[in-house]
């Protein structure tokens, strides 16, 4: 081969290297990673601060419900053509088998909100992970999309389509198929634009956020700390059997409010000459019409059946889920294994056949661009499939505590 023809060759890869990996320079963002985002989102997020103030109004220490003591000071002509002055004080302490239940029931609601309310904080955090990979995929798509335009200009200049009219329907063609891929990278740039939006609201960033990552992975499922606590939803069936200890509780509640109640009272009185009369009382209430405490209590055993009509529910539809995410994941990563094993190589080694084809003066024709371009869409389809598993693994990860 000729030193000219080497010339012209070296000459062809500057220039298809400068085009396609030469970038603008973008204004300025700011880039954070996953974790630090996780981290702002865990101090600042208004969601998060609200979840951890319900958790302490919970927690507040039980104490017994006594109502107020009743005082009553009377002075006048009370009993007769004496004054009199009289002193009265009642106490009303309510049923002590109340208590214990009254107690366990706090105990029971405190637990039910820290359980839900850590939940929720999961599940924020899960679906701040989703909008991250799901903002970093289409940034990645959309760089790749730009990569495709500028191989596909660089293959129709090189070619000479510009100017040769000798085959007008070839060209047709051509130009056509490019414009398609023209209008794919306009609308995946602001599917990014809408997935970085997502991101920053959901996250409550206070400045405009992109990914710092470039490169985009399968999901790391977050190992737990022993492998007895790596149960499907070990929290969803927790919240399900705190929401029936907390109506049977409830049910024994209301049983309660059949039970006696006390209560005592101390009297002083005096008759104007300085004698002073003194008395004290205690009693007992007992319900004795029971038709409005029954019906309390029947609906307090109805909402026990639903709870726990409700964890059945709930653990069918977590077996379900996590049976229905792992088929999905086998399935994302087979298709995955399939695409690295023959579209990324394939992808690579047609680019590199046509960039000699370049070199060599030879027309790249419009069953060259099909050519490219169908090894392009799977590696289009390559990255969206990593998308759909990162997005199934985060899900997945939520039943893994």
């Amino acid at each position: 081969m000729s030193q000219q023809h080497h010339i012209i060759k070296l000459s062809i890869i500057v220039i298809f290297i400068t085009i396609t990996l030469f970038k603008p320079v973008e204004a300025q963002e700011q880039r954070l990673t996953l974790q630090q985002i996780i981290d702002s989102v865990k101090i600042n997020h208004p969601l998060i601060k609200s979840y951890e103030l319900n958790s302490k109004f919970y927690k507040q220490p039980f104490a017994i419900p006594i109502p107020p003591t009743e005082v009553i000071f009377r002075n006048g002509y009370l009993y007769g053509i004496n004054k009199e002055l009289e002193l009265r004080i009642r106490q009303e302490f309510g049923s002590p088998f109340q208590w214990n239940i009254q107690k366990s029931l706090n105990q029971s609601a405190s637990l039910l909100e820290t359980h839900m309310s850590t939940l929720k904080q999961m599940e924020l955090i899960a679906d701040i992970k989703k909008k991250y990979y799901e903002c970093l995929f289409f940034q990645v798509k959309h760089n790749t999309l730009k990569h495709i335009i500028k191989t596909l200009e660089f293959f129709y200049e090189s070619s000479g389509w510009m100017t040769n009219d000798s085959n007008e329907i070839e060209k047709l063609k051509i130009e056509q198929l490019i414009n398609k891929w023209v209008v794919l990278t306009d609308d995946t740039y602001h599917e990014r634009l809408y997935s970085e939006n997502k991101l920053v609201h959901s996250a409550m960033l206070f400045n405009y956020t992109v990914p710092a990552d470039t490169i985009l992975e399968l999901y790391q499922i977050e190992p737990v700390a022993t492998a007895e606590t790596r149960t499907p939803a070990t929290f969803y069936k927790t919240l399900s059997i705190d929401k029936k200890n907390y109506a049977q509780l409830t049910y024994k509640m209301k049983k309660a409010a059949l039970y006696p109640s006390f209560f005592a009272g101390y009297q002083v009185r005096n008759h104007g000459n300085k004698n002073y009369f003194s008395s004290w009382e205690f009693g007992v209430r007992v319900p004795m019409y029971w038709k409005d405490f029954k019906n309390e209590i029947d609906k307090a055993s109805l909402a026990i059946q639903l709870a726990e009509y409700d964890q059945l529910l709930n653990e069918s539809e977590i077996e379900k889920n996590t049976a229905n995410l792992l088929v999905l994941l086998n399935k994302y990563f087979v298709h995955l294994n399939h695409l690295r094993n023959y579209a990324l190589t394939g992808a690579q080694k047609i680019e590199n056949l046509l960039i000699n084809k370049v070199i060599d003066n030879k027309i790249i024709t419009y069953s060259d661009f099909e050519i490219y371009l169908n090894y392009q869409e799977q590696i289009i389809d390559y990255y969206e499939t990593i998308n759909k598993y990162n997005q199934a693994a985060i899900e997945l990860e939520l039943y893994a505590y």
